[in-house]
């Protein structure tokens, strides 16, 4: 008989804006399986009870940014619940924003590549359908957030990095 205990996972959908208009989302390449491409993301630990911290974590160790790199977006979170491996499973996101856009990314040995992308370019690369619309629900949140109430922070942008 399989086991029904949930498996909980978190990470955060990490981006950075570009000529004050412009939204563009950290993927990471899984190392295994069909190599598919989604946020930081990982296992929420025995004794971990915040699942942010969590997100945290797992952001740290699979693309090198640390807590200080970048700011959590007030007000959003995406929860995807699905079955892997005959189990319940519930990831939690956040979204956050590097406070530099040109920060260097050092993936983890759970990843071969790693790619900033529009939001178009999410949709070609990921093939799940709660993902993709967590990633618009995502982008319809930050675009109001900082396009449609003017608030850009004062960002300049711009970068040049691995694509």
């Amino acid at each position: 008989m399989a086991s029904t205990k949930e498996v909980r996972a978190a990470g955060i959908m990490i981006f950075r804006i570009l000529n004050k208009k412009q939204i563009e989302y950290l993927l990471l390449q899984a190392s295994y399986a069909e190599r598919h491409w989604t946020a930081p993301k990982g296992h929420v630990d025995p004794g971990e009870t915040d699942e942010l911290v969590t997100a945290k974590r797992e952001v740290q160790e699979e693309s090198g940014l640390h807590p200080q790199d970048y700011d959590i977006i007030d007000g959003f979170t995406s929860v995807l619940n699905y079955r892997v491996k005959n189990k319940p499973k519930r990831v939690t996101y956040w979204a956050a924003k590097v406070k530099d856009p040109s920060i260097a990314i050092t993936i983890s040995h759970e990843h071969v590549n790693y790619r900033w992308c529009d939001l178009p370019t999410v949709f070609q690369m990921t093939d799940k359908n709660d993902m993709k619309e967590s990633y618009q629900n995502c982008e319809n949140f930050l675009q109001k957030k900082f396009f449609q109430s003017n608030d850009t922070n004062n960002y300049e942008g711009g970068c040049k990095c691995k694509d």
